[in-house]
């Protein structure tokens, strides 16, 4: 699975290391208690409702 690199500057670079600024990210993740199988698939579920609009406190998701 791919993802796509934050956009960074850097700010010092030594030959063991790269001191790096990065850009603003916004991260949703989520924690589920389960195997490996059931775990990934309640997670997904969950992330992907967050995405597509379920994602207010009081449980009402905008609609355009």
């Amino acid at each position: 699975m791919a993802t796509g690199e934050p956009r960074y500057t850097i700010l010092q670079k030594e030959d063991a290391f790269e001191l790096r600024r990065y850009a603003p990210v916004i991260i949703a993740a989520v924690m589920v208690a389960d195997n490996l199988d059931e775990a990934s698939s309640k997670g997904f579920g969950l992330l992907a409702a967050y995405i597509f609009g379920d994602n207010h406190a009081d449980g009402v998701a905008a609609r355009s």
